[in-house]
């Protein structure tokens, strides 16, 4: 098993087990997964060339006081945020099987840089989606893959990270230029 495939499975895992309501990020089980999240961001951004490296920062999700339903690793573009740009996103199933990775809109206040695949329910192996949660997530990926945690691939998921941080990229350039055009005199 490789790093990443090891990480991977300890995040599903975590989610599987049952707790009664919402986990706090400062209780001993928040911070145990809080360790597992930070495992992965690290693992992602090592295995990116120092070239593109050098464009991205990584954020994990921890919530505000109670971590999220869906737990993800986000790299965005350097100075941006999951919240306010699009992003490359590993986010994992509430239901523990196994997370979908690609290029992300954000959630919050989406940017629309590039069209959004809507995901069909009857395909959906590892659901985004909580019934009655504030956000969804199935319909916010440029490009999803699914990762689930009985066939994962550690060098597929490297690959399509790294497709995934040259589409981000690309697209990042192409709306900073379009956006400073605008602005010239």
């Amino acid at each position: 098993m490789s790093k990443i495939e090891i990480a991977h499975e300890g995040i599903c895992k975590w989610i599987q087990k049952d707790r009664e309501g919402p986990v706090r990020s400062s209780q001993p089980a928040g911070l145990n997964i809080i360790k597992k999240l930070k495992v992965l961001a690290k693992l992602m951004f090592i295995s990116l060339p120092s070239d593109i490296k050098e464009n991205y920062s990584v954020h994990i999700s921890t919530g505000k006081s109670n971590l999220p339903s869906v737990l993800w690793v986000s790299l965005t573009p350097k100075g941006r945020s999951v919240y306010n740009s699009m992003s490359v996103t590993a986010c994992f199933s509430h239901e523990a099987t196994g997370c979908v990775l690609g290029v992300m809109d954000a959630v919050t206040f989406p940017q629309k840089w590039m069209p959004t695949i809507e995901r069909q329910a009857s395909e959906i192996k590892v659901n985004l989606n909580k019934k009655g949660a504030k956000y969804q997530y199935n319909g916010k990926y440029v490009n999803p893959k699914e990762f689930t945690r009985h066939s994962f691939d550690a060098a597929l998921f490297v690959e399509h990270l790294l497709n995934s941080c040259q589409i981000l990229h690309s697209a990042f350039l192409e709306q900073q230029s379009s956006s400073q055009s605008k602005y010239q005199f």
